[in-house]
């Protein structure tokens, strides 16, 4: 069998109250192109304003983000998804994730709430929340794969159980509060689960089918990069001690410091 060599990047990123938008973009397709990679996994809500900032993105500017990435990445093969953003219609709220490769975009639209509601109510929006759509199937360089955004990630495996349907070479998870779960990695023997986290657990996963009855291995990234840390004050909680007044950071702040980006060499098996 011939064996596919892939470059993997899952982009670990702090996302539980909002990403800074500005530059996002860039580094994005900077990470693709200067890794190189075949791959790229970003967490659920990564395209969501922070917690100050009550704008929630519509629909045209959905559009204009997810259609620059692929413009700029048009040349090349790689298979991107970069995270989940939160926009709306005037009608919904969605929660959607971008499947982009040689200029093309698909996208899976979450099915379950799980917190889409309360981060848009957090910025005075109480629209309702869209959930229904297609599963997250789709193929890639003759691949099969499924993509689940966080709650969500139950349904592919059970779809698949339930019809009869050939079990997957990967499984993709894009999250903030949920991880892989054993009975829910819905891929063949050699395949992979992979997994971005933008919740405080902040961790990459990657899984690789090893043989018997729901049976993984968990791989270490083969590269690990540190986000360049920016220290907020507005993150930053002041206590009087004394007449001395001390900043520290506040758990956010702690987590982004964790921030960073990981690169997996993988190889698969073509069936």
């Amino acid at each position: 069998m011939l064996e596919e060599k892939l470059r993997v990047g899952i982009n670990v990123r702090y996302t539980s109250s909002g990403v800074d938008q500005e530059g996002l973009i860039d580094e994005i397709v900077g990470q693709i192109e200067k890794h190189d990679l075949d791959i790229y996994l970003g967490p659920e809500f990564l395209f969501m304003f922070e917690r100050n900032i009550t704008h929630i993105y519509d629909e045209k500017e959905k559009g204009l983000i997810f259609g620059e990435i692929a413009e700029r990445t048009k040349h090349r093969d790689s298979l991107i998804i970069p995270g989940s953003m939160v926009w709306h219609d005037e009608k919904y709220l969605y929660n959607t994730a971008p499947i982009i490769s040689e200029g093309k975009i698909q996208e899976y639209h979450k099915k379950a709430d799980g917190g889409t509601a309360l981060h848009a109510e957090f910025r005075n929006c109480k629209l309702g929340v869209f959930m229904k759509g297609d599963l997250g199937f789709f193929d890639w360089k003759d691949f099969k794969f499924g993509l689940s955004i966080c709650a969500d990630r139950m349904d592919i495996s059970n779809f698949i159980i339930n019809n009869d349907v050939p079990l997957l070479d990967f499984y993709m998870l894009t999250s903030c509060g949920c991880t892989l779960l054993t009975n829910y990695v819905p891929v063949r023997l050699g395949g992979f689960g992979l997994c971005s986290d933008g919740s405080s657990d902040l961790k990459s996963e990657v899984w690789e089918a090893t043989g018997g009855y729901k049976k993984f291995d968990t791989l270490k990234p083969d590269k690990t990069i540190a986000r360049p840390y920016e220290y907020k004050p507005s993150f930053a909680d002041a206590v009087k001690i004394g007449s001395n007044e001390i900043l520290f950071n506040t758990m956010e702040e702690v987590h982004r410091q964790k921030e960073a980006f990981h690169i997996y060499e993988l190889g698969i098996n073509r069936t």
